[in-house]
């Protein structure tokens, strides 16, 4: 029984639906959905789909970005889908911050009617690696305790074969 709960709390999907409604997007312009504050560890899930109009990218930015972006100066972007009329822009946030996920059309193209849901999904567990030195540590602490294992095996079943009788002899 307490196996199932934990297995059930393990399990608990701690999602944050932000945004999930058609969202039109005018013909060479693009939308800013505000996504901030996000407390690491999270990870941030955005499904689009094309309703009906032109191709869109997805972009997920900083808030510092965003306004570079908005001047259309040179930006970063944290994460970005290419032109598509569909998929999933999935970003595992290792620090908190302020971002903006961006809908846009680019160029002289038609509108777009964008189905669009975001999420954020808890992680209760993030996975790093570890350092080189550590890595080796593990193998050769892993490594040390299979020999010996191996070794105290070995003499048990070697003593055991010894005190058999010989074969023939009663």
């Amino acid at each position: 029984m307490i196996v199932l709960a934990l297995w059930l709390a393990a399990t608990a999907d701690s999602s944050k639906v932000l945004i999930d409604e058609v969202v039109p997007v005018e013909a060479g312009r693009w939308r800013a959905f505000p996504i901030g504050p996000a407390r690491a560890p999270v990870t941030l899930e955005c499904q689009f789909q094309v309703v009906d109009g032109a191709d869109v990218r997805v972009s997920l930015l900083s808030r510092e970005e965003a306004e570079h972006f908005r001047f259309r100066r040179d930006h970063s972007v944290v994460a970005s889908t290419g032109d598509r009329s569909g998929g999933v822009l999935r970003h595992p946030f290792q620090q908190s911050g302020d971002y903006l996920l961006i809908v846009d059309t680019r160029g002289p193209r038609r509108a777009a009617q964008v189905r669009l849901r975001v999420a954020l999904i808890g992680n209760a567990v993030v996975a790093r690696d570890l350092p080189v030195t550590r890595r080796w540590t593990v193998v050769l602490v892993s490594l040390t305790f299979f020999a010996g294992v191996g070794v105290w095996s070995g003499r048990r079943l070697w003593r055991g074969t010894r005190s058999l009788p010989e074969p023939g002899r009663t």
